[in-house]
């Protein structure tokens, strides 16, 4: 009755290392498979150039979308769109770094602003 036991516990436990082998294996393909489909590096014209926080959970971020620059506004529970340019402020460089360090993220999106306005009214 003693090997019967033995060879019963060695069975019970061999099939439960097995089934967390199994377990295990199917975390780690399902993890990968996530990171993979949520990488940014999948959409390169996509690029976050800057956020400016209004108050808690509450900000204006402006994005480059395929070389237009969109300023969103972003709640808790939604993103909208507030206006499009068509291109770069000419203070800027191609990687998105200010020529002038000292100009803030408020400052660019006045100047942006501003600029747009005035063409509008003169077109």
């Amino acid at each position: 009755m003693d090997v019967n036991f033995v060879d019963t516990a060695l069975k019970m436990v061999g099939t439960l290392a097995l089934i967390l082998i199994i377990i295990l294996f199917i975390y780690i393909i399902l993890k990968r498979l996530r990171l993979k489909s949520l990488s940014l590096k999948k959409y390169p014209e996509i690029r976050l150039i800057g956020t400016l926080y209004l108050a808690p959970k509450r900000s204006i971020a402006l994005i480059e979308v395929c070389g237009e620059w969109l300023v969103v506004g972003v709640g808790t529970e939604s993103v909208s769109l507030l206006t499009k340019l068509p291109h770069p402020p000419e203070s800027l460089d191609i990687d998105g770094t200010s020529e002038n360090r000292s100009t803030s993220f408020s400052d660019m999106l006045r100047n942006s602003l501003s600029r747009e306005g005035r063409q509008k009214k003169q077109g």
